[in-house]
């Protein structure tokens, strides 16, 4: 495919939360050369495991946040924060009640909702962010625009996500080009 001229290194593990991952960079997963690099760019997606494991909106936006305030303040880099992808995997969501139901006792019928809420819980804070550390250091983008349903009934494009989580190739195309387009100075809001 298309070469970007950069060289990523990926921190993700499976099933990673927010927690494990500021854990790590706190004990030294973010190297040295990277961390003190001011070309470095940071592009943190991270969140929907912790509701995939029953936490809720708030705390995990806090999780988030907490991941890119530990990057830009440890780091001389540019920081892109990742808005949650939609997930359609709802049969998840019944193992989560208790203790995460509605107010009537029921399983939650949709991750959606949290994952909404945890965005926009994001988009907020951009603004401080943005005055605390500056427009040239930190930036947002959103990129679910292109995992939205196009069939009846689900909650992702089938297509690019067909476990109704996680992206397949084309997927990562679609995601990898969302992305890129924010490195160059289009991040789509």
């Amino acid at each position: 495919e298309e070469k970007v001229g950069m060289t990523p290194l990926v921190l993700a593990i499976g099933g990673d939360q927010t927690q494990h991952l500021l854990w790590r960079m706190e004990n030294g997963e973010l190297l040295e050369s990277v961390r003190d690099d001011p070309d470095a760019v940071f592009a943190v997606m991270i969140g929907t495991n912790n509701l995939g494991s029953g936490h809720l909106p708030g705390p995990t936006a806090e999780g988030v946040l907490a991941v890119a305030e530990y990057i830009l303040t440890n780091t001389e880099g540019r920081l892109i924060l990742l808005l949650l992808l939609p997930r359609g995997d709802t049969f998840k969501v019944e193992r989560l009640c208790p203790p995460r139901c509605s107010s009537e006792g029921q399983p939650f019928k949709s991750f959606m909702p949290a994952i909404t809420k945890v965005n926009e819980a994001l988009k907020e804070a951009t603004l401080y962010l943005k005055r605390m550390y500056g427009d040239q250091r930190f930036d947002y983008t959103d990129c679910g625009d292109a995992f939205e349903p196009i069939a009846d009934g689900e909650e992702v494009n089938v297509d690019l996500m067909p476990d109704r989580l996680h992206p397949n190739a084309a997927g990562h195309r679609k995601l990898g080009k969302c992305l890129l387009s924010c490195v160059n100075g289009d991040c789509q809001q």
